[in-house]
């Protein structure tokens, strides 16, 4: 994390606790806030930034969203166009999700990180699928997100669509995440994709193993 002061100038901001927008100065170090106040004056060797007619805001929170999707544009359409929700999951979602390795993983965490930061969001709930890439994924996920300074909420997606083998994988994924917890940026939560590929005992095998770790679950309503 750079440690390097700057002075943010002449900014409207907003602060959350208590709500509330004013006009002033802000300094930052070592990805904290030090000060707010207005005419603070520079220190030494101190970047000043001039935020005349700009709006500072907190970070934003995406709370869904699949990084393995920046990997999407681009790709060649279907043969036949999907006409309904089940087809663009079989002819596009499942087919990429499918085709995910550790590298193609870490690359389109890592863009849509850069992505997300550029836009200021920088807190990201990411539910990821790789049915052929299971075990270790949720860690590759960490390490870029970790990269570029994002938080996160990280879950692997618990579903039947493969069979009761992918199944266990996932849910086995989701724990040993959750039981790894060693990141001052990111967490675990469970992931569970939707009820129409999840039998009951598998919706119940999530709700134990979040019960279990005092945890969240994650799922496609």
């Amino acid at each position: 994390m750079p440690t390097q002061s700057i002075l943010l100038k002449n900014a409207t901001f907003t602060t959350l606790h208590p709500p509330r927008l004013q006009l002033g100065d802000v300094r930052i170090a070592g990805g904290k806030i030090l000060q707010i106040g207005t005419d603070l004056n520079a220190e030494p060797r101190e970047e000043v930034v001039d935020l005349h007619a700009k709006l500072l805001l907190p970070g934003f929170v995406c709370a869904h969203t699949h990084l393995y999707s920046s990997l999407a544009r681009g790709m060649p359409p279907a043969t036949s166009p999907p006409l309904n929700f089940l087809e663009i999951l079989q002819k596009i979602w499942w087919r990429l999700d499918q085709a995910l390795d550790e590298e193609s993983i870490y690359y389109s965490a890592l863009i849509g990180a850069i992505e997300a930061v550029q836009c200021g969001t920088t807190t990201l709930v990411d539910h990821h699928a790789s049915p052929n890439c299971i075990d270790g994924s949720l860690d590759i996920l960490q390490e870029a997100l970790e990269k570029v300074g994002l938080r996160g909420v990280l879950c692997y997606e618990v579903t039947d669509r493969g069979g009761p083998e992918k199944r266990r994988a996932g849910l086995a994924e989701n724990e040993r995440f959750l039981k790894k917890q060693n990141s001052e940026l990111v967490r675990g939560l469970v992931g569970a994709h939707a009820s129409f590929t999840l039998e009951d005992e598998t919706l119940a095998a999530c709700a134990d193993l979040a019960a279990r770790w005092n945890t969240g679950i994650h799922i496609h309503v």
